[in-house]
């Protein structure tokens, strides 16, 4: 819940430079979420606003005045319902100046204050900016790569395909069969990945790549935008499959997920016992390696 309550303010922030940009706050009332932001725009804040404006003094009025404008086109843009995906475009453009902005303070902070020994060493700063200066970036007890992956990145797919969802059940009356394939798959592996988020944090993204524009801007703006695209286009030309056809194409996706997840679990089990498990029946065979570090500290891969 921080991890949406945080997204929400995001884009409140973006569309105080971007009007119009996503009506993402009314998706988090209508679902009930607790969203201090949520709070802040209710209307009795907005009247409590408005007659602290009436009884300042006239010097202050404009800035009251300025203020009260600001909610309001904030509340218009709430009313207008959870339709993502019809302005993607605006929502790109504010992720991906997120993205720069997000990694200029992780290279800064990789130089001033860094959180642990895992630093990059390169003296290239635009490869150091692009791949990352930390391996583990934190804020105090804040764990940035998993909030800006799992709680940013993973939410904003989701919504994006719930937005979909959402526009053509509005405008048809129901979902066809066509979004319902595209959408449904995508959002039973972010489903998976929330369930299991200790086994995603193993992998190798995780473990090995920095934190920078690499990776920020891919789980910001390239994997929830890109992912969505054929969602995002169905949700206004929507296609219908026969029965057959659907059968057949949400059996091979869900074989597929199925297969995904029991490929993740089979490697947390080996990496949990160390290889003394069974995997199909049979003990798994492992490849180990040593290797040095960068920082000249040995490190094996089992």
């Amino acid at each position: 819940l921080n991890g949406f309550s945080a997204f929400a303010l995001t884009l409140l922030l973006f569309e105080a430079a971007a009007p119009r940009t996503s009506p993402f706050v009314a998706l988090l009332c209508r679902c009930g979420l607790p969203c201090w932001p949520c709070t802040l725009l209710s209307p009795a804040t907005a009247s409590s606003a408005s007659s602290s404006a009436a009884s300042s003094a006239s010097s202050s009025s404009a800035a009251y005045a300025a203020v009260d404008a600001a909610l309001e086109r904030v509340r218009e843009w709430v009313a207008l319902g959870p339709d993502l995906v019809t302005h993607e475009m605006p929502l790109l453009g504010a992720f991906t100046c997120l993205s720069f902005a997000v990694c200029a303070v992780l290279f800064l902070k990789g130089y001033v204050w860094p959180s642990g020994p895992d630093t990059s060493t390169s003296s290239n700063l635009a490869f150091r900016f692009y791949w990352g200066s930390e391996l583990y970036p934190r804020a105090g007890s804040l764990h940035l790569k998993l909030l800006l992956h799992s709680r940013l990145g993973m939410t904003l797919w989701a919504l994006l395909l719930l937005s979909a969802l959402h526009v053509q059940q509005h405008a048809l009356g129901a979902v066809s069969s066509g979004l319902w394939l595209c959408a449904g798959p995508q959002l039973l592996y972010i489903a998976h990945h929330h369930w299991w988020e200790e086994g995603y944090v193993a992998t190798s993204d995780i473990v090995h790549d920095y934190e920078g524009f690499y990776l920020v801007y891919g789980c910001l703006a390239f994997m929830p935008f890109t992912f969505t695209l054929s969602s995002a286009l169905l949700a206004h030309h929507p296609v219908h499959w026969g029965a057959a056809a659907a059968v057949l194409l949400a059996s091979s996706t869900l074989a597929c997920n199925l297969v995904t997840f029991d490929a993740d679990g089979q490697k947390a089990r080996v990496r949990r016992t160390g290889g003394q498990c069974t995997v199909w029946g049979r003990p798994p065979k492992l490849i180990r390696a040593s290797y040095t570090h960068v920082q000249a500290r040995s490190c094996n891969s089992g």
